[in-house]
């Protein structure tokens, strides 16, 4: 008994895949900024730091899904042939979004 066909298990590895890299593209380099910088400050210091990566990463990237998610059928014919439906298109967006903050 199959639940996922192979092309859906291929469909599955080019989200996963994409979920992947753009991830850490939208990350900015914001985490790594995060756990070098933390220790090094006060108290005070931290939560100023913790708001501005956040804010930083929320302006940046926000504007970017909102387009994304508007494109959706557009992203899943270009950048997946078809093979993705926009469907399964707005999930990935937005479980890219949150992954920043895993």
């Amino acid at each position: 008994m199959r639940i996922l066909t192979p092309a859906d298990y291929g469909a599955l590895s080019l989200v996963t895949s994409f979920i992947a890299i753009a991830s850490a593209v939208c990350g900015l380099g914001l985490r790594q900024l995060f756990t070098l910088e933390y220790f090094h400050q006060t108290d005070d210091q931290r939560n100023q730091l913790i708001q501005r990566i956040i804010f930083v990463y929320t302006s940046i990237n926000l504007p970017l899904l909102l387009y994304a998610l508007a494109n959706s059928r557009t992203i899943a014919r270009v950048l997946f042939f078809d093979e993705v439906t926009p469907t399964v298109i707005v999930p990935m967006l937005v479980l890219t979004f949150l992954y920043f903050f895993a």
